[in-house]
Order: C-alpha cells, then sequence, then structure tokens
C-alpha cells in the first residue's frame, strides 16, 4: 500500500480511520479503511403530516420550495435550502410523509446525523398583520384579538387568520389599526378598557 493511491470519488470529510498502521487489510474486507461524509450540499430528512400533502405538491407545482434549517430548539437559523423530494408514500403509522431538502452548507453549520428543526415556506401573506400565537386568542367560532380604538378595546374576529409557527397573521381584519397587547378585563360589557 505503500506505493498506492486511493482517490475518492466524492468530495467530503474524513472521520476516524477504520484500521491502524500494522493492521492487515484484504480487497473483501467491508468495513473499509476510513468513511468519507459528503458535508457540501447536505441533506436534511424530515417529515410533515399528512394533511400538508395536498397543499405541499401545489406550491411546489408553482415554484421551488424554500425549507430554513435551524437549531434543535428553533432559536438559530443554520441554512436555508430547497426541497428535493416528497416520497411516494404516506408512514401509515405515523400518518406523515417524509422529505429531503439540499442545503449548500457553504459555512458547514450543518453536520451529519445533527438533529435540526426543519421549517418549509409554503406561501407569504403580503401586508399581514402577525402577533405572537398566544395574543391571537381563540374561540369557538375562531381566532379573536382586542383592536384598541378611543380609550376602549373591542374584540374583532380574524378573517381569514392562519396559524404559523407560534404567530397568527391576519392579511385584513385589523389593518391599519392598533392591536392590544395588555389590558385588564371588564367582563361585563364584554369591552377590556385600556390603562
Amino acid at each position: 500500500m505503500e506505493f498506492a493511491t486511493i482517490r475518492s470519488p466524492i468530495d467530503g470529510r474524513a472521520g476516524a480511520r477504520l484500521v491502524d498502521v500494522g493492521n492487515l487489510v484484504h480487497p473483501a474486507d467491508v468495513t473499509g479503511l476510513v468513511l468519507l461524509t459528503q458535508i457540501q450540499p447536505v441533506i436534511v430528512s424530515f417529515a410533515l403530516p399528512q394533511a400538508l400533502l395536498p397543499v405541499l405538491r401545489a406550491q411546489q407545482a408553482r415554484a421551488a420550495l424554500r425549507v430554513v434549517a435551524l437549531t434543535q430548539d428553533a432559536s438559530n437559523t443554520l441554512d436555508q435550502g430547497e426541497l428535493t423530494l416528497i416520497d411516494n408514500q404516506i408512514d401509515a403509522t405515523t400518518g406523515t410523509i417524509r422529505c429531503k431538502a439540499t442545503f449548500s452548507n457553504a459555512k458547514e453549520a450543518l453536520w451529519p446525523g445533527q438533529f435540526v428543526t426543519a421549517r418549509i415556506l409554503l406561501g407569504t401573506i403580503h401586508d399581514a398583520v402577525v402577533v405572537p400565537g398566544r395574543r391571537g386568542s381563540g374561540r369557538r367560532r375562531g381566532p379573536i384579538v382586542y383592536v384598541v380604538g378611543d380609550g376602549i378595546a373591542r374584540i374583532v374576529a380574524w378573517s381569514r387568520a392562519r396559524k404559523a409557527t407560534a404567530r397568527w397573521s391576519s392579511p385584513t381584519s385589523v389593518r391599519g389599526e392598533s392591536v392590544l397587547w395588555k389590558a385588564s378585563s371588564d367582563r361585563g360589557r364584554g369591552r377590556i378598557s385600556v390603562k
């Protein structure tokens, strides 16, 4: 072997060697000498609820879907990539569809075997009012917010409100108005005095 050169067919990062100097190796050995792992680009596998499949396929037919890889606690963005695979069947035990996204990983922020949170962008609501999810309170008839006007807050039902990640958004119902964050309730009148 001292006069032999072994070239990898891929670019990657070599892991710990699997044999040491003095070990006997044979062409039929299945363990190999070292494990090479491709780092750029990298593929992230994740599962989505089967209910999203029609929207996912419709949006993918229009344009490439952007996927954001975040740290496991979703506090930091690691990289942005593109959805490259929607599996051809739904996992009947979990009710999910497996997907894969490809990331350039130029900064090598993603590492093979790393657990990440994947967020897929299915669409953009333009000129929407967005509030934290806990503020868009839910009722039987749908989510509501409190809108301030003349020192009084009134309840407004959100038309076409959507919940995405930890936020509610609505494109029309409270545009141009002030949304209440903190107040004390006067339960008798169904209104809230702003202090």
